[in-house]
């Protein structure tokens, strides 16, 4: 997803960028530089989770998730396009809520 998409993704639902970023758990000026730049995969797959409408709210477990995948934490990571260490403290500790949808879009 380029910024643009995700332009276009917010004006699909008719979001202010305040509210996007609110939809994703983001900062609003972490959202703005992702619409004039490439944003991260983990904000893209989020994106994409929203549109299908998940409810990612009740807390993902991420160590379940990469178990029933068959992933190892290094692999888990690269699918999310987040650093090993930033993946095994999702595992550890509550994940974002940006995070927790995109395992759910997967």
């Amino acid at each position: 997803m380029t910024g643009f998409e995700l332009r276009l993704w917010r004006r699909g639902f008719d979001w202010s960028q305040e509210r996007a970023a609110e939809e994703l758990g983001i900062s609003v000026r972490s959202y703005i530089t992702y619409e004039h730049h490439q944003p991260p995969r983990i904000i893209a797959l989020a994106a994409l989770a929203l549109e299908k409408k998940v409810n990612g709210s009740s807390g993902t477990d991420f160590l379940k998730w990469r178990q029933e995948h068959k992933l190892t934490q290094t692999n888990a990571a690269k699918i999310l396009g987040v650093s090993l260490r930033c993946y095994i403290d999702y595992e550890k500790i509550k994940a974002p809520y940006f995070a927790s949808l995109a395992i759910q879009a997967l």
